[in-house]
């Protein structure tokens, strides 16, 4: 379970005017801030760090900037074609496989 300091639980109207100084901290000082919408945890304001340490992903390299999504790329005149509606094929349920018991090793 993570540990966060009662300071560091933000409503939305916090966050927008302690934005910097919480970048700042969980950036520098590796706190984790919970910001709540409607009284109820929404989002999570960590260290890129300490994302990689709880996911177990690599988030970024070091040297490697990180760069946002390209933009959708939407054309001017898109053609829409009409999709012909096919009626579901049904699933047929199948019985239950016995399992075979434990073997020992």
């Amino acid at each position: 379970m993570l540990h966060v300091e009662l300071d560091n639980i933000l409503t939305e109207d916090q966050i927008t005017t302690q934005i910097h100084d919480v970048l700042q901290r969980a950036d520098e000082n590796k706190e984790l801030f919970v910001v709540t919408r409607a009284g109820h945890p929404a989002v999570a304001v960590l260290n890129l760090q300490m994302l990689e340490d709880l996911s177990g992903r690599t988030v970024h390299s070091e040297g490697v900037p990180l760069t946002p999504a390209k933009e959708d790329v939407v054309a001017e005149n898109p053609i829409v074609e009409p999709v012909a509606e096919t009626p579901a094929t049904p699933i047929e349920e199948t019985a239950p496989q016995p399992s075979l018991p434990d073997m020992p090793a």
